[in-house]
């Protein structure tokens, strides 16, 4: 008699442990389950910190793009000293700081928004490639902008020789913005240059 009281109680614990598996198999499941979903979370989040890394750098290129073109406009025979430039800004993007020493591009910043955000109606600003004639830059989604502040300097030992105020040097501040492939992707970078 014992071997059939040893089968009954086999049988009997055969029939308390069939949920578990389910149990435990629904469990594993769902940890393989949040594992996937993380996995593709970190995936997704890569690509936009890549998408956005090359926004920046296509909107990097293109303002290092618009302060080579205001390089060429510089250089050229439109600008000779500080003819042209006007307080405040004229209408071709020759700015002369004001009295109080505030940098246009500061001024540009509060009054006329529209040369950050891409507008082309901006009229204190230049457009790349207005004034030089260089093709327009592709994969962007503005044209990138620039002013030219002129900035005199006295000439190196024009105090000391007794030449006065009317020798002086002029440097001229490039502030441009330039666009990636998204019209919120902007940088603005400065460039200081001097006419030899």
């Amino acid at each position: 008699m014992r071997p059939s009281s040893i089968r009954l109680t086999y049988a009997r614990r055969s029939d308390r442990q069939r949920g578990m598996v389910l149990i435990i198999t629904l469990i594993m499941l769902f940890v393989m389950t949040m594992i996937m979903i993380s996995a593709m979370r970190s995936n997704v989040s890569e690509e936009r910190m890549a998408g956005n890394a090359r926004d920046w750098n296509t909107a990097f290129q293109s303002a290092e793009a618009a302060l080579r073109d205001a390089e060429r406009d510089i250089l050229s025979d439109r600008i000779s000293g500080a003819t042209g430039f006007e307080t405040g800004c004229s209408s071709v993007g020759l700015c002369r700081p004001s009295i109080n020493g505030t940098p246009i591009w500061n001024t540009l910043l509060a009054s006329d928004l529209g040369w950050i955000s891409g507008a082309t109606s901006s009229t204190k600003t230049v457009a790349y490639g207005s004034k030089t004639d260089v093709a327009a830059l592709e994969a962007v989604a503005a044209q990138p902008r620039y002013v030219i502040e002129v900035l005199s300097v006295p000439q190196a030992g024009s105090l000391k020789k007794g030449l006065g105020s009317g020798s002086v040097d002029y440097l001229y501040r490039v502030t441009a913005v330039g666009f990636g492939a998204n019209i919120t992707s902007r940088v603005m970078l400065q460039g200081v240059y001097r006419k030899n």
